[in-house]
Order: structure tokens, then C-alpha cells, then sequence
């Protein structure tokens, strides 16, 4: 990863979460707290999620933005990004990527209109902006996609 690049590219997982939660913790502390990109309780009003999507995926925009006006990073579409997937997170790091090799799952975050599943049928709420999961990018899902990001140059 060359974050000096001015290309195009998959955002870090740090740099999505920061970007669903609405910016910087410390200027805005109560959006930081969100459950939900956008809002903290009112999950329809900025999310597509099981229960109001009809099981598909819709245009961007239709809901509410969170203060960074970006739409949908609760539900719609879990989104890739750049990370491999590790199971320790440098909390300390700023901006941190993951491990810098293979580790066979890029970590997707965001949730998306499909409703997760875990062991005993029970299910979770999936569109949390702490929602996080990973896949092997050689894996086709409908409720996947991805959001582009770039560096900006000082």
C-alpha cells in the first residue's frame, strides 16, 4: 500500500471507519458513539438492512448521511477493504493496514440488506458501524462492493 499514490484504491479498515463514524473522534465526540453511521437509533433512516430492503440492494443516497455526508456505511452493501485479516489490531498505529502479506480474507466492514447469520440460527446486527467480517476476495457475493478511496496530497 502506497499512501503517498494519488491513484484510486480500497480504503484502509481505519480510514473506513473513520469515514462511517463521521470524522475525528476528538471534534466529534457524540457521532463518534454512533451505532449506526449517521444516527444511534434510528437504523431505517440511514441503513438497508433485512428488514426494510426486501432482500436487494438500492441506489446510493435514499437515506440519511452521516456528518461527513457519505451514504450508506451501515447496510446496503459491505464494502472491502484494503487489510488483510489479523486477528490483532494495532490500536496504537495511526492508520493501520493489517498484516503486509496473505493472509487468504480481506476484512469487509458496513454490514449490508442481508442479514448475518451465526451458529444456532441466531442472528446479529449486522449493520452496526463496529460490524466487522472478512472474505477471500476471490469470493462473488451480491451484498458486497466496495468504495473507493484516495489520498489526498498536502
Amino acid at each position: 500500500l502506497d499512501l503517498s499514490s494519488g491513484g484510486y484504491r480500497l480504503p484502509t479498515e481505519a480510514e473506513w471507519e473513520y469515514a462511517a463514524r463521521g470524522g475525528n473522534q476528538y471534534d466529534t465526540e457524540k457521532d463518534w458513539n454512533f451505532k449506526y453511521s449517521g444516527s444511534n437509533n434510528k437504523i431505517n433512516d440511514v441503513c438497508w438492512n433485512h428488514i426494510n430492503s426486501e432482500e436487494k440492494s438500492h441506489q446510493v443516497g435514499l437515506k440519511s448521511p452521516n456528518k461527513l455526508v457519505l451514504y450508506d456505511m451501515s447496510g446496503n452493501v459491505a464494502e472491502w477493504c484494503y487489510d488483510w485479516n489479523s486477528y490483532i489490531y494495532a490500536v496504537e498505529e495511526k492508520n493501520p493496514t493489517g498484516p503486509d502479506y496473505d493472509t487468504g480474507n480481506k476484512i469487509i466492514r458496513g454490514g449490508s440488506y442481508k442479514q448475518a447469520e451465526i451458529p444456532e440460527g441466531n442472528t446479529v446486527d449486522d449493520c452496526l458501524v463496529t460490524y466487522r467480517n472478512y472474505k477471500n476476495p476471490s469470493e462473488k457475493n451480491s451484498n458486497v462492493g466496495f468504495r473507493i478511496a484516495r489520498t489526498v496530497k498536502n
